[in-house]
């Protein structure tokens, strides 16, 4: 079972880079979806508020993950 600790520690550290850069993300995929114009109409403010949320949640995830592994052992 030592894959448990290595996904939440993953899901952890990502979740919590990624609502940190989540900014910065945002305005790379605009700048890059203005060239494709494939979902330009989601806006950047609507990226942003997605990857913080998402961000929070796969902390979360990763959190519950170790917790739940910590009290099993």
């Amino acid at each position: 079972m030592i894959w448990q600790p290595i996904f939440g520690v993953v899901y952890l550290v990502g979740g919590i880079i990624l609502a940190i850069f989540a900014r910065l993300i945002a305005v790379w995929d605009y700048a890059y979806d203005l060239k494709w114009k494939i979902l330009v109409m989601l806006g950047l403010r609507f990226r942003i508020c997605f990857l913080r949320i998402s961000g929070i949640l796969f902390a979360l995830m990763g959190f519950f993950v170790l917790a739940t592994y910590l009290m099993a052992l």
